[in-house]
């Protein structure tokens, strides 16, 4: 994956959240995520009642495996006591963040925020989903009313306390895919990386460029070139048109298809 892909995919699954609330805790899986990452920082663990933004952002990085690069905490003040030993606060409030960064708040700022550096007590913490000219969108977990939602704010404006800015790029492998775009297109007529949305997060994952292989999707069913349906190579595999296995197996994979979804819609009409 590239850089850019690597922060896509934390700011993928906290976009999952939002919308999530304390008051009937269907936040509960944002909870349970941060608590069964042991050893729990300071050895506490999360009640569904406890103001959780700090756990929402470390969640978030447990889920994507990202640990190693991004501070779990579900303190404010420690989580940027634990960037700083990692060496990526960023204490300039003008930064201009990019997704998958952390902001840290202070709720009292003063009027003169423009020109200071706001050194406070931190309140809250959100990550940066996009930044658009001057305007930051943060989906926060926590916010008024126990809600996972989104903040708009402008770049060095008021409350920032600064940032915590993850190295995505050693995450990162600039290496190309091993298969081609007509390849994966295939692969995608045949069934073998599901349906959207999950498709798309499942190719942007893997490097792919998800446009271009949709398009090449589009352009092979257009041609008329595309690959018999799942639910037609299974009926014909009940006709006997297929043998049996493991000649079977082969013999689909040979020809582009992918076996398991296959042979799962097999035991569905045979039922």
């Amino acid at each position: 994956m590239t850089e850019s892909q690597v922060r896509q995919k934390i700011v993928n699954i906290i976009q999952g959240w939002v919308g999530l609330k304390r008051s009937d805790k269907s936040h509960a899986p944002i909870i349970d995520t941060y608590n069964g990452n042991k050893p729990l920082p300071r050895g506490y663990k999360v009640t569904y009642t406890d103001a959780y933004c700090a756990a929402t952002t470390s969640a978030a990085a447990i889920k994507a495996g990202y640990t190693d690069i991004i501070p779990v905490e579900c303190s404010c003040y420690y989580l940027i006591e634990a960037a700083k030993k990692m060496g990526i606060w960023q204490e300039n409030d003008a930064y201009i963040p990019r997704p998958g960064d952390e902001i840290l708040y202070d709720w009292q700022d003063g009027a003169n925020y423009a020109v200071t550096d706001n050194q406070g007590a931190p309140d809250h913490v959100g990550m940066v989903e996009a930044v658009s000219g001057s305007t930051i969108t943060v989906i926060e977990g926590n916010m008024s009313g126990g809600v996972v939602g989104r903040r708009y704010l402008q770049v060095n404006g008021r409350y920032i306390r600064g940032f915590i800015c993850p190295q995505y790029a050693g995450k990162a492998t600039e290496q190309a895919p091993e298969k081609s775009v007509d390849e994966i297109a295939t692969e995608v007529l045949a069934g073998k990386w599901g349906n959207n949305p999950e498709r798309k997060q499942k190719l942007e994952e893997a490097g792919y460029n998800y446009k271009a292989v949709q398009a090449c999707v589009n352009q092979k069913s257009k041609e008329g070139v595309s690959q018999k349906s799942v639910d037609e190579i299974a009926r014909e595999i009940l006709l006997g048109k297929w043998g049996n296995n493991p000649e079977r197996k082969k013999a689909l994979e040979a020809a582009g298809y992918d076996y398991g979804t296959i042979q799962a819609e097999v035991n569905r009409l045979s039922h």
